[in-house]
């Protein structure tokens, strides 16, 4: 009866850090998520209005990436929301059925969880493929370029889903995960770096040209700088090598908002890049309105004078 109830008072201390665990893990995520929505509409809207080649296939990839963000989000909640209820039954009924029930349908949901995560990368490591793809398209390279990344997302994936239900180092994914990223980003940076390099060569006096080179170039090292830096907080939060909840307070904060900022970098890739494109029409349209203006004049004054 005594290691009975012994057993009891153990289990009522590990709901009641999974609840305090799971609750940070979900607050965390629903604050990154509000800037992630508002980010979001702000892609749909630019996305729309923008008719240019490849959009469709970065509106569609926007829409599926906030699909991911809510489940997760979602998912978060219920996990927190199972543990409590959980504690709640065990403190009123004793160990139940129910109880149980309720703890298995938490280890299936954090599975689920963890693979809905290891999708939703591979999908945001997709969309930065294909941006890869866009910028080397026509290089004598183009193939090898793809090819390379697209290897390393598939064996990243693969290794994230069986982490799943192997007892693998949680780190090894979220490792090959960021090296991917750095390759992609390399790449892409290289690739624009080397086009504002041909550009300043050939096209000395069009400093718009480079503006909008350096411009890209600056968008992608700091949205890539932005994960790199989630990626590496969680790496090292994650120092202890504990693969299972409950984590400590910074290990949830981190694992709670990581699954947003998957989603938020591309996303922010797309809003900045829009807004930069939207910036250099108003500065062309104003010079041109101001071009046509000068003329207006100019024949006016010339009307004048004949007569």
């Amino acid at each position: 009866m005594a290691a009975q109830a012994q057993e009891t008072a153990l289990l009522l201390q590990e709901l009641y850090a999974l609840v305090e665990g799971q609750s940070v893990v979900a607050a965390a995520a629903l604050v990154v998520h509000g800037v992630f929505l508002l980010l979001f509409v702000l892609a749909l809207y630019f996305l729309a209005h923008n008719h240019a080649r490849g959009q469709r296939v970065l509106l569609f990839a926007a829409i599926l990436l906030a699909g991911f963000a809510i489940v997760q989000v979602a998912l978060d909640v219920a996990l927190a929301g199972l543990p409590a209820t959980a504690l709640r039954r065990i403190l009123k009924e004793g160990m139940t059925r129910d109880v149980m029930s309720l703890m298995e349908a938490f280890a299936s949901m954090y599975r689920m969880r963890q693979g809905t995560l290891a999708t939703n990368n591979a999908i945001a490591d997709g969309l930065l493929l294909y941006r890869c793809y866009l910028i080397w398209a026509g290089s004598r390279y183009e193939r090898f370029i793809i090819a390379v990344p697209s290897i390393l997302i598939i064996i990243t994936a693969a290794i994230a889903y069986a982490t799943i239900y192997r007892t693998w180092d949680i780190r090894i994914p979220f490792g090959l995960a960021l090296f991917t990223n750095l390759i992609l980003f390399g790449l892409i940076a290289f690739r624009i770096w080397y086009k504002r390099r041909q550009a300043g060569v050939y096209l000395k006096q069009n400093a718009q040209v480079q503006r909008r080179y350096t411009a890209s170039l600056e968008i992608l090292l700091e949205s890539g700088l932005l994960y790199v830096a989630a990626v590496l907080i969680y790496l090292i939060s994650m120092s202890s090598g504990k693969v299972v909840p409950p984590f400590n307070t910074f290990q949830n904060i981190c694992w709670g908002s990581l699954a947003q900022l998957v989603n938020i970098v591309p996303t922010l890739i797309l809003v900045r890049v829009a807004l930069v494109k939207r910036a250099a029409s108003d500065a062309a349209a104003e010079k041109e309105g101001g071009s046509v203006a000068e003329w207006k004049q100019m024949r006016s004054q010339g009307a004048q004078e004949s007569v």
